[in-house]
């Protein structure tokens, strides 16, 4: 059970427990006691009790009613009629003659201490004047013969009230001791949890699952659980990606290194070999720089600083302005080049620069894996859903079906970009870029058809 509803659960009984006590026990002490016939007015009892008496007779039974302790029980007979009795064997109503009265009171009087009043109503009064005492009215009370001592005394309504209180305050301690219990264990697994962590310990898995009593707080195992796989998912990427630099960086330098040499010692002395060993290291330079930027990028996106520079972008004019410059490139490579921008001016909220930067990834990918002729359209457009998609699309050597779940994972690279240069992090840096701003990327191939990466803006 979940921490707050141990604790409301608690409150709970802590306020309607003893409010049921406040409302039960005086209502249950005044229907036990005499006192309930007070509730009934003159006119109601002489009704059930066909009684021949007036309402001033009934104000004098009243009046001596309540002066009787609650938990002393009554009886008024009245003309061999019980006209109300709080004594369970002589029913409220019925009739017995006074020696069935007092051969009762003779065969009880060891278990109950008896006391008699006798009253006079209006019409005997009158008669008592006159020397008559025929059918006067007797109230017979009684209490336990057994409660002499002081603790049976005490009234039955207090010792129903005792034993709750009793009650409320085990059951009370007993939620408590619980409820404490509950949180110092699951307090103890997330310590166990956060010292493995803490520890270095990622390749421990951390077992939560099929616990009964789960709360709040032992859920937050399942978030440590989350934890400890992005640590080591984290971990193993940084391992990749400084393997992956150390081999993709040193083809390059080693060739700068070795031309470089070749002409300082002298190796390469002539003209047109010192030409061509300079073009080589300004070609492998060129690529360095831009292992480096997609570097920088890869980076960059891994720190959410750069959230907090996102602007909102005319789409429209910057789809139409790299649509502008992707031709000039595409003039360069030979490539037929088109575009079709049919969406509305809207306001997007993005980091241009990086948006920019995945749009150029995608694009030198489309140019570097396409032929002379082949051709690479940018199209955006509203889809069924009215969110706007973003395509670029080439007509080259498509992608192999069993890499294309891979094309995003860094440092991953198509069997048929073997022969191209690169790091293979340009579209991780494209699905990193994309993901961040919150939109999603796809791509689809067939070999030999073309490929088509589509951006859908959220």
């Amino acid at each position: 059970m979940k921490i707050k509803n141990q604790i409301s659960l608690l409150i709970t009984g802590i306020i309607i427990l003893p409010t049921l006590c406040m409302i039960f026990f005086p209502i249950y002490t005044y229907y036990s006691s005499p006192r309930r016939f007070l509730m009934k007015g003159y006119k109601e009892i002489r009704k059930i009790n066909e009684a021949n008496f007036s309402e001033s007779d009934w104000n004098q039974i009243q009046n001596y009613i309540e002066k009787i302790p609650p938990e002393v029980q009554i009886l008024v007979f009245y003309n061999s009629k019980i006209i109300l009795s709080t004594i369970p064997e002589l029913k409220t109503g019925s009739t017995h003659n006074p020696k069935e009265l007092f051969d009762f009171v003779q065969t009880t009087n060891s278990a109950y201490d008896y006391q008699f009043q006798s009253f006079f109503l209006e019409d005997q009064q009158k008669e008592t004047r006159g020397g008559s005492h025929k059918n006067k009215g007797l109230i017979i009370s009684r209490f336990d013969a057994k409660g002499k001592s002081s603790l049976k005394r005490i009234p039955k309504f207090m010792m129903h009230i005792f034993f709750v209180v009793l009650v409320f305050e085990t059951l009370s301690i007993t939620v408590i001791i619980l409820i404490a219990k509950s949180v110092s264990n699951s307090i103890e697994i997330i310590q166990k949890a956060t010292q493995k962590i803490a520890n270095g310990e990622l390749d421990t898995k951390l077992e939560i699952s099929g616990r009964r009593n789960s709360n709040e707080i032992l859920q937050l195992t399942e978030d440590l659980e989350r934890m400890r796989k992005a640590l080591k998912e984290n971990l193993e990427r940084r391992s990749r990606f400084i393997m992956g630099i150390s081999h993709d960086l040193r083809t390059p330098v080693a060739l700068i290194k070795g031309y470089s040499e070749a002409v300082s010692d002298g190796i390469v002395n002539s003209i047109d070999d010192i030409k061509k060993s300079i073009s080589i290291i300004n070609t492998k330079a060129g690529l360095l720089e831009s292992m480096i930027n997609d570097l920088i990028n890869y980076i960059k996106i891994d720190n959410t600083e750069w959230k907090k520079t996102l602007r909102p972008v005319e789409l429209k004019s910057f789809l139409k302005d790299f649509a502008t410059n992707m031709e000039g490139a595409a003039e360069l490579y030979k490539r037929k080049i088109s575009s079709s921008i049919e969406i509305e001016e809207q306001q997007v909220l993005m980091d241009k620069n990086l948006f920019t930067r995945a749009l150029e990834n995608i694009y030198g990918n489309a140019l570097r894996y396409t032929n002379d002729g082949d051709s690479i359209s940018l199209e955006a457009k509203k889809n069924p859903l009215g969110k706007t998609e973003i395509s670029i699309s080439d007509t080259g050597v498509g992608i192999p079906e069993e890499d294309l779940e891979k094309v995003f994972e860094l440092f991953f690279r198509a069997s048929n970009s073997r022969r191209e240069n690169g790091m293979g992090i340009g579209l991780s840096v494209v699905k990193s870029i994309i993901d961040s701003h919150g939109w999603n990327i796809n791509v689809k191939s067939k070999p030999n058809q073309g490929t088509t990466f589509t951006i859908t803006l959220n």
